[in-house]
This record gives structure tokens, sequence and C-alpha cells, in this order.
């Protein structure tokens, strides 16, 4: 039961209006990255977003031939960081960022740099850097004042890492899309960027079992 005051706020959010058109888009047909498995760029097996959209590209390379489908993907995906449970005040408080004094920390698949706008806000003297692919980069919101320690790059993470020597590797729901395989060859990428101590941070979700949750946060999380 969603009490009446929590439904009226989420209908006046305007990320509920991002939600809203990202899923009433992108989300009537379900997608999967485990048919993949001749190579980043064939599928082994048409796919649900592949059948749909009469192609035989990923979700990512669709959405980089259409700057209008990248940016209303990144901000549902932006959306997805107001909802409970998944405010970015759980990590930017977190001690990790204020151990590190004026580092580096490299947000990997990081969209429009919601996560690494707010730790701006919370620890300015970081070096901020934001890597995505070119369409999803090109496709950002201006930045707020507070991010001018902020910066973006364009890079398509199934390649080498081009930040050498960065204190923090950050991942933020990135291995879910992807199977074993593929998310390997994502970590090792960076392994010719790392210095010693370098810290690979992975935020994302473990599933619980099935149908032991609502069907809403079943569809939502699978």
């Amino acid at each position: 039961m969603i009490q009446g005051s929590t439904l009226i706020r989420h209908i006046d959010s305007p990320s509920y209006g991002k939600m809203a058109k990202f899923t009433g888009t992108h989300t009537h047909c379900r997608y999967t990255q485990l048919g993949f498995m001749k190579g980043y760029h064939t599928y082994s097996q048409p796919q649900g977003f592949s059948i749909a959209n009469n192609t035989t590209n990923p979700i990512y390379m669709e959405f980089a031939k259409n700057p209008e489908r990248a940016a209303r993907f990144g901000k549902g995906m932006s959306a997805f960081i107001s909802s409970a449970g998944y405010e970015l005040h759980h990590i930017v408080e977190h001690e990790l960022w204020s151990s590190i004094g004026n580092g580096v920390v490299v947000d990997v698949g990081g969209s429009h740099g919601d996560v690494m706008i707010a730790l701006a806000k919370r620890h300015p003297s970081l070096n901020l850097i934001v890597q995505d692919l070119s369409s999803t980069i090109q496709s950002r919101p201006s930045v707020p004042s507070h991010g001018k320690n902020v910066k973006f790059m364009s890079h398509d993470f199934f390649t080498e890492q081009p930040v050498k020597n960065a204190d923090i590797y950050y991942f933020r729901w990135i291995f879910h899309n992807w199977s074993n395989g593929y998310s390997l060859r994502i970590l090792r990428n960076l392994i010719p960027a790392l210095k010693p101590h370098s810290k690979i941070v992975i935020n994302d979700a473990c599933l619980p079992e099935p149908n032991t949750l609502s069907l809403t946060a079943e569809r939502r999380i699978r």
C-alpha cells in the first residue's frame, strides 16, 4: 500500500515523468545480452529487443544511432536514482571518498553523471570522470555549477581503459546487464590502467530468490 502523500510526491516529481516516458517506450519488450556469445557486435540468437527493433545490434548500439533515444534512456536511468532505496546519499556519504583526498575517480558506464555530480557537491576536491558511449555523453543535460570537477569522456568499456592510475574505478548497475564472460572482459580491460592500491568498486544488485518479492518489484529488478 502506498500512502497518499507518497503517491502524490511521485506523481509531482519530474523523475516520475522521465521514468514513465522511458518505460512506455523501451521496456515493453525485455532485452538481454546473454545471447551475445560470438562477439561483442553480433548476436548468436535473436533477442527480444532486436526483434522488436528489427536489428541485430545490441540495445546500446541502437541507442548510439539515435540521440533522442539515448537521451531518453539516460533520463530513465537518472529517474531510478531518485526512487526509494536507490538514493545517492547512500553512496556520497560513504567514508571511502574522503580517504583518497584529491584523488581520481572514474565512473565507468556512468551515463549522464548523476553519481559523480552528487559526489562533487559533497567532495569538491575529487577529480571525477564519467565515461560512457559518445551518444550518451552527447545527450547529457547541462552540469550544475557544483559539478565543475566532473569531466565527461567517451569510452566503450569493452576496450582498454584509457585513464591510467586512477584511485577508484566505479561501476554502478553495469554487471547485471552482462553474462560472466562479458563481465570478465570489462574488468580485464582495467588491468593495464591499475596502479598499486587502485580500487574497483562495484555497486550493483544481488537478486533474491524468484517469487520472494511483489510482482512489481520482481519486474523491476529482473
